[in-house]
């Protein structure tokens, strides 16, 4: 496996190698060195392979380790260990090495896995990238990229049926090479075994969760807003903002948003900004929470995608009011699990937060626990996953070896 981003932590690289270990596959995973984690690591029975040693500067580092179109760091490293360890297939984490991994594949004569987080030059063009970083990440570029690269590799995963359908469209491909591996939610490892107390939770309040980065296309502005047009109103609520990063609101800081909060009369008392907190705290704070949020307008990233969170929020019986990007309107829908608002609307989001309160609670809770057991499980995502493995040529070379 190649992934663009340090590891760990990836919920689904990680549920994913579970799975293949589990399915009696050897797994390496190549990713990004952080510059304090060790070169040559092991998680879970996988060997991790980080690009590059620790120690080694951090500006050669980020140069050296930059995930774009053939790298040689990356490039020489990857085939250095497909020679060494043998390897039959090269399943690639979202687009920026996919040029790696299909030259690997060409000349090497190995499988090619594309594994499409999301459709990424539209996730390029909501992230509004700033500086060299636009550049080199430009969303035409990478569109350009997708449309050489996509028809190219002998399988290709999509995490939503939306993206599933738009590649088929767009590419003409064969139904068969495109696999539906959805971000479901693991039970047996997403679990609320880690109490966080750093903060303070009030046992009587009604508390709306959001978990995520406060960047410019999260949503997190909209969300302020419409909580505190729902504080003149209801007293006995809390908003709880677990993340990091920016907000749309004049990109303000973590730090500035705690500071917007403390000077508003209306959000001071009712609001609570963590910060970037480990992952493993999360499921607590989840079943410590009433109701979960997921702002982020709808647009062709978010309507071709979907976040692991949702199936989270679900899996602990949390009613979620979520903005109306296609994906997760349909999940809730099908599901009768929450509500949707209209996207950029502060008046809707404030009209549906006031209504999930007046809902039968129980009754939303007991259905999103039970479509997610029957629906929305791992499970049900790695049999899909197993499916894709098992149809490579690749295995039936080393069975008559």
């Amino acid at each position: 496996m190649l992934l663009q981003t340090t590891f760990p932590p990836d919920i689904r690289v990680e549920n994913e190698i579970l799975s293949l270990q589990k399915h009696d596959y050897d797994v390496h995973l190549v990713c990004k060195n952080s510059g304090k984690d060790e070169h040559l690591d092991f998680w879970n029975g996988a060997i991790v392979h980080r690009l590059v040693k620790p120690g080694l500067g951090e500006r050669l580092s980020t140069i050296l380790q930059i995930p774009v179109f053939l790298n040689p760091a990356w490039f020489l490293r990857c085939f250095y260990l497909v020679k060494k360890y043998d390897i039959q297939c090269i399943h690639v984490h979202d687009l920026p090495l996919t040029p790696v991994a299909l030259l690997l594949g060409l000349l090497l004569g190995v499988n090619t896995i594309y594994d499409m987080h999301e459709n990424y030059p539209a996730a390029l063009r909501a992230w509004k990238k700033t500086g060299l970083e636009y550049w080199y990440k430009h969303p035409a570029l990478f569109k350009s990229l997708e449309r050489y690269i996509v028809p190219r590799f002998d399988r290709l995963i999509a995490v939503v049926e939306e993206n599933r359908q738009r590649v088929l469209k767009e590419y003409e491909l064969p139904n068969m090479n495109i696999y539906l591996v959805s971000n479901y939610v693991n039970l047996s490892t997403f679990v609320a075994d880690t109490p966080y107390r750093e903060i303070e939770l009030p046992e009587s309040a009604k508390i709306f969760l959001y978990t995520g980065g406060l960047d410019v296309h999260r949503g997190i502005d909209i969300t302020l807003e419409a909580f505190k047009l729902l504080s003149k109103t209801h007293d006995n609520i809390l908003l709880l903002v677990v993340g990091g990063g920016k907000s749309v609101a004049g990109k303000k800081t973590e730090t500035e948003l705690r500071r917007l909060v403390e000077t508003d009369s209306l959000l001071k008392d009712k609001v609570i900004i963590t910060g970037w907190i480990e992952i493993k705290y999360i499921p607590w704070l989840i079943e410590k929470s009433h109701y979960c949020l997921i702002p982020q307008a709808a647009n062709e990233h978010t309507d071709t995608t979907i976040p692991h969170k949702i199936f989270q929020y679900m899996s602990f019986g949390k009613p979620v009011i979520a903005a109306d990007a296609k994906p997760i309107q349909r999940i809730i829908f099908q599901s009768q699990s929450g509500i949707t608002f209209k996207s950029g609307d502060v008046e809707n989001y404030k009209n549906a937060l006031e209504e999930i309160l007046e809902m039968n609670y129980s009754e939303i809770s007991k259905q999103a626990a039970r479509k997610t057991r029957e629906l929305y499980s791992w499970e049900y995502a790695e049999k899909e996953l197993f499916d894709l493995y098992d149809s490579l040529p690749c295995w039936n070379r080393v069975n008559q070896n």
